[in-house]
């Protein structure tokens, strides 16, 4: 399953860079940045670095609310497979952190029933 998110997260990445590109060509440098941002996410990702997950997670999140942000109401409906993706790209990050969160170690058996 970790596999899989990874992919979808890399995918959501790519597509939604492409889609940056293509959206916001007139502010070169941020466009580049984050496009930047993008494939160093992607790579920490297909790294299996927590640090790529949680940038990952955030660039998810901030292209929501730039959707939701730039497009009018009215022509929401067109942009809702790029709400999708961005969706899912927060959802897959923020899953993937959680499942690779810090887990504590259970006590050995002896500690745990001192009596026997």
């Amino acid at each position: 399953m970790k596999v899989f998110a990874k992919f979808v997260v890399v995918a959501c990445i790519g597509l939604l860079s492409w889609w940056q590109m293509g959206f916001h060509l007139q502010a070169g440098v941020v466009t580049g940045g984050l496009i930047l941002l993008g494939a160093v996410a992607a790579w920490l990702t297909a790294s299996s670095r927590r640090s790529g997950y949680t940038v990952a997670a955030l660039l998810g999140l901030g292209y929501l609310a730039e959707i939701l942000w730039m497009v009018d109401r009215s022509n929401l409906y067109y942009m809702s497979p790029l709400l999708g993706w961005s969706a899912g790209l927060f959802g897959a990050g923020a899953g993937l952190l959680w499942a690779t969160r810090e887990r504590p170690k259970p006590k050995p058996v002896y500690e745990r029933h001192p009596e026997y």
